[in-house]
Parts: structure tokens; sequence; C-alpha cells
């Protein structure tokens, strides 16, 4: 917007891949190399969590999360990443996935995954 002495307020804010915007899902529509999407998760519990990633890997292309074990302090956040690689997947058709966090005790946090070359 601009601003009543006439500046272009956006033009100081640095610009962001739609990709990591923090949603609960991850979405990539033009993925035709290598990709890294960033997620921040937040503990609402007065425990620490600890949640071991697992990935479905949308077909036609290869995952890596990191880091493996995600440490959640209670009331805090922790980050991951994932690295997405096209190998085969068909130019202009989605594949679907998915990244799940889950612990000891049996909670799970499903993000699903939408990738398109």
């Amino acid at each position: 917007p601009v601003t009543g002495d006439g500046s272009d307020a956006c033009a100081t804010v640095p610009k962001t891949d739609p990709s990591d915007l923090n949603t609960p899902n991850i979405s990539v529509g033009d993925l035709a190399g290598k990709q890294t999407v960033t997620r921040t998760v937040t503990n609402v519990t007065a425990a620490t969590g600890l949640y071991t990633a697992k990935l479905q890997t949308p077909p036609g292309y290869k995952a890596e999360i990191t880091p493996k074990w995600l440490v959640v302090p209670a009331g805090g956040s922790a980050t991951y990443k994932v690295t997405f690689t096209r190998t085969n997947a068909a130019y202009g058709d989605w594949a679907f996935g998915s990244v799940t966090l889950g612990d000891k005790d049996g909670h799970r946090v499903r993000s699903t995954v939408a990738l398109r070359a």
C-alpha cells in the first residue's frame, strides 16, 4: 500500500515464496527441479514433545525431511524443512503425499503434500 507520504511501504518487505507460507498443508505448483519448504509447528501443551517425521512421498518425486526428530518445547515452536526433487513426475500433473509428525504416545499431526511439475 502507498502511505500518506507517497512512499510504498511494500517495497521494503522481502518477497516470500507462497510455498513457504506457514499453512498446515504443503503445496508447490511449479516444481520442475528441487525446492525446500519450511514449516514451523507450535506446542500448545505444558510438556515438551518429541516427534518423529514420516514422509509419504508423492509419486514422481524424492523427498528429504530435516530434522528427522523434532523437539518442540512446552509452549514453544520448532521448525522443519522438506526438500522435494522432481524425478519423473509428469509436467502439469498434481501428485499427492503427506508429512506426519508422531510421538510415542500416539499423537499424530499430518500435513497433506501436493506437488505439480
